[in-house]
């Protein structure tokens, strides 16, 4: 959890993640055990996500093998295909192909 790391000398924070997907409430006191992570999510999301994943990561594993550079991102509640390192126009028309395909 790098927001932890970031921001663990700031006292009584509220974080935030992967666009309100998890909270860590605040800790007011300071003086209990660190607050956790909590999904601010619908009973069932978790279900959902695990059926697109298993869409949508063989077709990005596929663009990840044609493009030499690109890399996958898997960030639990979502994934993404980053060709930052790849062939800039390669990676682009791959980014716009991907879309496509999606």
């Amino acid at each position: 959890r790098q927001l932890d790391e970031w921001f663990k000398t700031v006292p009584g924070i509220g974080l935030l993640a992967e666009h309100g997907y998890w909270y860590k409430p605040p800790d007011w006191t300071g003086d209990g055990p660190p607050k956790d992570w909590q999904a601010l999510v619908p009973m069932g999301t978790e279900e959902l996500i695990k059926r697109w994943r298993e869409i949508v990561e063989p077709i990005l594993d596929q663009y990840h093998d044609a493009t030499d550079g690109s890399l996958i991102r898997d960030k639990g509640t979502s994934m993404i295909w980053d060709y930052r390192d790849a062939d800039p126009d390669f990676g682009s028309w791959q980014a716009k192909e991907l879309m496509d395909h999606l």
